[in-house]
C-alpha cells in the first residue's frame, strides 16, 4: 500500500508541477509535504508576482503567508492563541484545591481514565494505577502536589497524577 501510494504521489507531482522525486528512496510523508508546499509556494508566487521556493520553507510558514497575503492577521490570531493557552495553564492557582463530585459513574482507575466533573472539568489519569472501585458520583478533591495535580475520589485510598483536559 506505501508502495503504491508513493508511486501515486510521485507521479502526481511530476505531471503537476515537472519535479521528479525518487519513490524508492523518498517516504510518503515527504513526498506529501513537498507536494503541500510546492502548492501553496505555486498560489502565493501567482498573487504576489514573485517567485517562491518552495524548498526554503515549512508548509506553516507558506500558509501564514498564504493568509497574509489574504488579509488575515495571522499575529492576532497568534496572539489570541497564546493568550487562550496560558489562560488553560493558569485557570488553577498553584496550592489551591477544587472539591467537585464526579458527574456520573466512577468505575475506578484505568491507567488512562477520564474523569468529568459536576463542575464542567475535564480531567485525565497521567500516572498508570489500576484500581476498580464504582461509585456513583463521589465527591473529588483536586490538588496540586509538587507541581503535578493529583486527584483524590472518596472510596479510593490512593490520589492519582492528573491533568486538566478542559
Amino acid at each position: 500500500m506505501d508502495i503504491e501510494a508513493r508511486l501515486d504521489a510521485v507521479k502526481r507531482i511530476k505531471q503537476e508541477y515537472g519535479i521528479q522525486f525518487d519513490w524508492q528512496k523518498t517516504a510518503l510523508l515527504t513526498l506529501l509535504d513537498a507536494e503541500a508546499r510546492i502548492d501553496a509556494a505555486k498560489r502565493i508566487s501567482q498573487t504576489s508576482k514573485k517567485p517562491v521556493d518552495w524548498k526554503k520553507y515549512t508548509l506553516l510558514q507558506l500558509i501564514e503567508t498564504e493568509a497574509k497575503l489574504s488579509g488575515v492577521d495571522v499575529d492576532a490570531l497568534k496572539k489570541n492563541a497564546a493568550r487562550r493557552a496560558t489562560a488553560d495553564r493558569v485557570a488553577i492557582p498553584s496550592g489551591f484545591a477544587i472539591e467537585s463530585k464526579v458527574d456520573g459513574e466512577f468505575n475506578g482507575w484505568e491507567g488512562e481514565t477520564i474523569v468529568k466533573l459536576m463542575n464542567g472539568q475535564i480531567w485525565q489519569q497521567t500516572e498508570y494505577y489500576y484500581h476498580y472501585h464504582y461509585a456513583y458520583m463521589p465527591d473529588v478533591l483536586i490538588y496540586n502536589s509538587g507541581g503535578n495535580w493529583k486527584m483524590k475520589v472518596e472510596g479510593v485510598d490512593k490520589a492519582v497524577r492528573v491533568q486538566k483536559l478542559r
